[in-house]
């Protein structure tokens, strides 16, 4: 999902998380085009994000909201649907 991978916050993303809501997906899976804000934010509002174990993580965490999150999905991460 591309949608605020330049870490920009445009309330319309609120919509996003809340159409996502509505379908009651069971499980969603983040990566960086996705972008920590929306995945931040999806998460608290209530979307199971699945969390990533950053066990294979080979980049930095540059965001201001999401310094310690792993709300991302990265090599080596596995999901089971």
């Amino acid at each position: 999902m591309h949608i605020s991978l330049f870490e920009t916050w445009d309330p319309k993303f609120d919509d996003i998380i809340k159409g996502v809501k509505a379908f009651k997906i069971k499980k969603l899976g983040c990566n960086h085009c996705t972008g920590w804000i929306w995945a931040e934010k999806a998460a608290s509002s209530g979307v199971p994000v699945v969390k990533g174990t950053d066990k294979y993580k080979s980049y930095k965490k540059f965001s201001t909201v999401a310094k310690t999150s792993n709300v991302f999905l990265t090599n080596g991460d596995t999901v089971v649907f």
